[in-house]
């Protein structure tokens, strides 16, 4: 049953942040996601992933399903009742506009 011990290794990216994260004076100190994000360290060689997501990543995807996503967020929005003015607004303006 080796399933529920933990991890000997973590993930790349976890322990990037977690160099971050340290770097910037550790957990205690107060502010220190501030400073990770204004960091200015642009010769340190995990500058790209301090923020723990690998900028590099990106999908590549067709015009339909470019075309898909893009209609599904409409509705979205659109359904969403909290932006509901702003998505009309946004999509549709002639229902907004004075005769």
């Amino acid at each position: 049953m080796n399933r529920y011990q933990p991890r000997k290794h973590k993930r790349p990216l976890k322990a990037i942040r977690e160099k971050c994260v340290e770097c910037m004076g550790g957990r205690e100190s107060e502010g220190y996601v501030k400073r990770i994000s204004e960091c200015v360290s642009d010769d340190c060689p995990i500058y790209d992933f301090r923020q723990g997501k690998n900028p590099h990543h990106r999908q590549n995807l067709t015009v339909e399903q470019r075309t898909e996503r893009g209609e599904r967020l409409k509705t979205t929005l659109i359904n969403d009742k909290r932006s509901k003015k702003t998505s009309e607004s946004v999509f549709y303006p002639e229902l907004h506009t004075k005769p």
